[in-house]
Parts: structure tokens; sequence; C-alpha cells
């Protein structure tokens, strides 16, 4: 796996939830390099995953991706993929 993690300086939005704060974030990554971080549906193909710690100033997003495909199996019914580019922590950086 690939881990990259960033304390970006920001303030949740004070009209929505955190759950809608840390969505913004997973669909500008998700949309910025075509990849799937986040299950909606038990049998998802994902290409990683992310994980953000919300405090008043800062966000620690810890973004994984994976380095490797493999199948469903007893652990997980998702299907996990190897993303064909990864991108560098500064790539994120920029996006986000």
């Amino acid at each position: 796996m690939t881990e990259i993690q960033i304390i970006k300086k920001m303030k949740c939005p004070t009209d929505k939830r955190l759950s809608q704060c840390s969505d913004i974030i997973v669909d500008k990554l998700q949309n910025e390099y075509s990849c799937k971080l986040r299950a909606d549906n038990k049998t998802d193909t994902l290409h990683g995953s992310v994980s953000i710690v919300h405090t008043d100033n800062n966000h620690i997003i810890n973004i994984v991706f994976y380095d490797k495909d493999e199948s469903s199996n007893a652990e997980h019914l998702t299907t996990l993929k190897k993303l064909a580019k990864i991108p560098t922590e500064l790539e994120i950086k920029k996006m986000i």
C-alpha cells in the first residue's frame, strides 16, 4: 500500500455535518484521479481509502492507494485494484 498523509489548514463548513465535509474531499480525489476510494456497495471495486480527522483549523487526511489487485475474499467482499498511476503527495497537496 502507498500511504499519504496531508495536513490541510481548513475549517469544516459550519452548515454541514462532518460526513459532508469528508464527502467533499473524497469526491475531489475521486474525480481528479479517476479512482474509487469509498465503497457505496459491499461488492464495489476500490483503489484505496481515505480517513479524515477533523479539528478546529486542521484536517489530517490519510489516503491509502492499493499497490496490487486483490479479489474479494472471506475478509472483504470488495475487489481491491491498483490504480494505473498513483498520485504523489505533492500532486494531492496541490489539488486539495
